[in-house]
């Protein structure tokens, strides 16, 4: 009985060594990234720099734009270092982590790929380049724009001589009761009532008309002398 126990185990210890010296490659080429197509023909420049004389050595640094400033990825090399007389440098493609292309208007980051080639003829490679895409920084002194509603109180504001910080709202409100308007109306009319202009007209016009009434009969009596 216990040797068929030790067979027993011993076969379960080679069926999982089995599985273990199968499973083991498999997961190591599952973890490897397949390589672009492109590399075949335009390798790293890691494989090739060796092959490759100082000046024709193109190196990039991570780049940072704001959404919506009209960055073109394909034509604008900053943050690279080329010598142009030595190779020549074209855009390939820039993705994000999801594969979809390039797009300046919406924050994310961005590989680029530009392809390298020497004008001497030795070995063309290519070159990689970060681009983040960031949102654009608010100022933060920027100015509110005013709404309707508050540009009408301004208005109104500047109209009653006030500054242009005091609001309407802060000016004293006066009482609307039925006793205050009885109270003003009172007020209003015992005070002394002030004659307008044309009737202090009518007034010297008649006293120049009684005036020269009073000059006739003398001016009669004269005659008659």
């Amino acid at each position: 009985m216990k040797g068929k126990v030790k067979r027993i185990l011993s076969g379960m210890l080679s069926v999982m060594t089995i599985l273990t010296s199968v499973v083991q490659p498999v997961t190591a080429y599952a973890a490897e990234p397949e390589p672009a197509a492109y590399e075949a023909e335009y390798p790293a420049l890691q494989e090739v720099r060796d092959k490759l004389a100082e000046d024709e050595i193109v190196t990039a640094q991570d780049y940072e734009v704001e959404a919506g400033s009209g960055f073109d990825v394909k034509s604008d090399f900053s943050s690279m270092e080329i010598n142009r007389e030595k190779v020549k440098v074209t855009f390939h493609e820039a993705k994000n982590e999801a594969g979809q292309d390039f797009d300046g208007n919406r924050a994310d980051s961005y590989k680029a790929v530009y392809f390298v080639e020497p004008v001497s003829g030795n070995p063309r490679y290519h070159v990689i380049r970060h681009v983040v895409v960031k949102e654009p920084v608010k100022e933060a002194g920027a100015k509110r724009t005013a709404s309707p509603g508050e540009q009408g109180e301004k208005g109104h504001s500047e109209a009653l001589g006030m500054d242009e910080e005091q609001s309407v709202a802060d000016l004293p409100r006066k009482s609307t009761n039925l006793a205050g308007r009885i109270s003003a109306a009172s007020r209003i009319a015992d005070a002394p009532q002030k004659r307008s202009v044309l009737s202090k007209l009518k007034e010297k016009q008649g006293q120049v008309t009684l005036g020269q009434g009073r000059q006739m009969p003398a001016k009669k009596k004269e005659q008659e002398l």
